[in-house]
């Protein structure tokens, strides 16, 4: 979904080496969320973190300049629930004074509970969402699957098929 989230949505608090932007973006009723940063410029010194109260283990960040693909693109982690919180962090006295040099332009709105495990009895899950390490029949596959998010919301499984010296094993 896209966004228009504007500086003053969010709150400047004054911190003992500079200035912390935060806001708080809901989608909600999502079981998991996911948001996208765009022409993410930052200054010398300044971070920009994402996450969710709930999983701090999940914090997305820092990130400095133009991110981490030297594109001014960030994305969260796809995060259990529905509220995505982001800082701003930015050095000096004049933090603050030029407005924010990103843009939070995109939510990912999970509407299915992909990051819970189970055997498909809710309607929503298969045996491709158990994890594999809970299940120790599968040891021998456990290294060869994936789950891959990538851009703003796409989903997809993956498995290995052959190893790179094509044994089959």
């Amino acid at each position: 979904r896209d966004l228009l989230v504007l500086e003053q949505d969010g709150q400047w608090v004054d911190v003992p080496t500079g200035r912390l932007w935060r806001i708080e973006i809901q989608t909600q009723g999502a079981e998991n969320a996911r948001l996208g940063i765009a022409g993410m410029d930052l200054p010398e010194g300044a971070e920009l973190r994402l996450y969710m109260h709930d999983h701090l283990e999940m914090i997305a960040g820092p990130f400095t300049d133009d991110g981490p693909m030297d594109n001014g693109e960030v994305w969260s982690f796809t995060m259990p629930g529905d509220t995505v919180v982001v800082e701003y962090f930015e050095p000096g006295k004049d933090a603050g004074r030029f407005g924010l040099p990103f843009a939070v332009d995109a939510i990912t709105h999970g509407y299915r509970p992909i990051l819970r495990s189970g055997n498909g009895d809710d309607g929503f899950m298969g045996n491709c969402h158990n994890h594999t390490a809970c299940y120790s029949q599968w040891s021998d596959h456990a290294d060869a699957a994936a789950l891959i998010i990538y851009g703003g919301g796409y989903l997809c499984s993956g498995q290995l098929i052959a190893t790179s010296s094509n044994d089959e094993t």
